[in-house]
């Protein structure tokens, strides 16, 4: 019911509130006194068009503000049609600048005037010679109805579990366009990812083959090279570990002479065993060095596998190639999951779809059982 009106700058009222109370309000006056206007104010915030003509000042906005209280209307479903804060004292406010611009909000929230239209067929019944009452509106029809029902709690119960059926319903069908359009590319992920499992790549093999490879391609060489080292060391009339010994022979014979020549005996102790080490470290290394083509071959063939794999999905090092099927991997694991996701958000849509199937016979059983009442009711009204 209309609780209260505030009218700011309207026709010839500058400024009025007028409260109304719960039992019957008159508003009497002769012909000319102004509740015309009144209505028409009222009119402003049930959705009526309206311009500038209607300012009293020209120079400023007016404003009607209607106060409702609306507790037992079973609007909510209504408020959530149009996305409004539910208020069971509802507010609202019509404001026309003088530049002709109307505005309407309700709960402060900004609406259509559509939107005051649809909220008014409910909130105020005008009787007039040319208006008809909102009696044959279906939705005030059940309204009534219901009243006489007396089953506000089981509507309230039936409109939560249905916003929870479109939430659901929304996410549900969130989930499943994002299954479908990774469904879509999942073939390829999975190719991809096959290809880059079955080749068996290790982090940093790239590197350690290319020097391997470089061993490989160049084994003829360094074991010649070696091989000749070795036999400068040691294995002529002339080597290197003999020439150093024989200095070592003439230094020592004068070190205790004078210190300079004690700590040069030294240095040549250490440089014949260094000799000798190096001599046999260089050795070791020509025995590793094999030549081998068909070794060669296969290193061949592996690093250009797996430069292929790089070139073909765009990255630099077996690192980030590597990092990459770890993605494919986890996207294709979210894919699954998502559908077990999917299964039970189905399952619970489908729990409150029933649900909401058997509160709805429920309610339309109790209207139907409460028909011939409302039809007695009215009959013995008239």
């Amino acid at each position: 019911m209309l609780t209260e009106l505030k009218v700011k700058n309207y026709a010839l009222i500058k400024a009025q509130t007028i409260a109304f109370d719960q039992q019957f309000n008159v508003i009497t006056g002769e012909t000319g006194t102004g509740k015309s206007i009144i209505l028409g104010a009222l009119g402003l915030i049930l959705g009526k068009r309206a311009d500038t003509s209607v300012l009293n000042d020209p120079q400023e906005k007016c404003v009607v503000e209607g106060s409702f209280s609306i507790d037992g209307y079973q609007m909510q479903s209504l408020f959530e049609t149009y996305d409004l804060d539910y208020d069971p004292q509802t507010l609202i406010r019509r404001e026309i600048a003088p530049s002709g611009k109307s505005r309407a909000f309700v709960n402060d929230t900004p609406v259509k005037l559509d939107v005051l239209k649809e909220l008014g067929k409910f909130l105020v019944d005008i009787h007039s010679q040319d208006q008809t009452s909102q009696i044959n509106e279906p939705r005030f029809q059940l309204s009534f109805l219901d009243a006489f029902a007396n089953h506000t709690n089981l509507i309230k119960d039936f409109h939560q579990i249905y916003r929870q059926y479109q939430q659901l319903q929304a996410k549900l069908q969130e989930l499943e366009n994002l299954q479908q359009q990774t469904k879509r590319d999942q073939d390829y992920y999975q190719f991809q990812l096959n290809e880059i499992e079955e080749a068996q790549i290790e982090e940093a093999e790239e590197d350690q083959l290319e020097r391997e490879l470089d061993v490989l391609s160049n084994a003829e060489k360094i074991k010649g090279n070696l091989q000749e080292a070795i036999t400068l060391l040691f294995n002529s009339e002339q080597d290197v570990q003999g020439q150093v010994a024989e200095i070592r022979y003439q230094i020592g014979e004068i070190s205790n002479f004078n210190e300079s020549l004690e700590k040069l005996y030294e240095r040549l102790n250490s440089l014949e065993i260094e000799v000798k080490d190096i001599a046999d470290e260089a050795s070791d290394i020509e025995e590793s060095v094999i030549v081998d083509n068909n070794r060669l071959e296969e290193v061949n063939n592996r690093l250009q596998l797996i430069n292929q794999l790089l070139k073909k999905h765009g990255y630099q090092s077996t690192k980030d190639l590597l990092a990459y099927a770890g993605e494919l991997k986890a996207n294709l694991q979210q894919t699954e999951n998502r559908d077990q996701e999917i299964e039970s958000l189905t399952s619970e849509v489908q729990q409150n779809y029933n649900h909401l199937l058997k509160l709805a016979q429920e309610i339309s059983n109790n209207r139907y059982g409460q028909i011939e009442q409302v039809q007695q009711k009215l009959v013995e009204l008239l």
